[in-house]
């Protein structure tokens, strides 16, 4: 099974983080999808997911497979060049706003497209020795295919 078939892209936007902007795109990669379905919007001219908040340093987020969703982000590009510059805005923007408290995950909240429901927990979470064995443990195929790029780990749960 190809790929593109088994870790579909679900939502393509963008990370604001301090002000920066890069576009990426989130593939599913295990848990609930409708969480992810529920909590990424669509309806705005690009849609964007706004990194304001640090995770302390040493807490990592619990992943239920049947309260949570796990994604990977991939920077994207149209072409190679592109795909190179979203590369470094993401390693310099993202790495300014975490690195200084120590941290590696970024936190932000969305709300859900059910109006009634409490918003939704984003995790961002840069590469590490707890995100390579999540991925391995979910998707081993797939975290050998993006092992040796840029990506972040995002867990979205209730």
């Amino acid at each position: 099974m190809s790929y593109e078939l088994k870790y579909p892209d679900i939502w393509s936007g963008e990370f604001i983080v301090k002000g920066q902007r890069a576009p990426v795109k989130l593939n599913y990669v295990g848990g609930n999808i409708n969480v992810a379905v529920s909590a990424l919007l669509r309806s705005r001219p690009i849609p964007h997911i706004k990194v304001n908040q640090q995770v302390t340093p040493g807490r990592f987020p619990t992943f239920k497979k049947n309260k949570a969703c796990l994604l990977t982000a991939l920077p994207f590009g149209r072409t190679l060049k592109e795909k190179m510059d979203q590369i470094k805005t993401l390693k310099r923007t993202f790495g300014q706003y975490i690195k200084p408290k120590d941290s590696v995950i970024g936190i932000t909240f969305l709300r859900s497209t059910e109006a009634e429901k409490r918003p939704f927990k984003a995790y961002i979470i840069t590469p590490s020795e707890a995100t390579s064995k999540l991925l391995v443990r979910y998707a081993p195929d797939w975290y050998h295919s993006v092992c040796d790029q840029l990506h972040f780990l995002v867990i979205i749960s209730y």
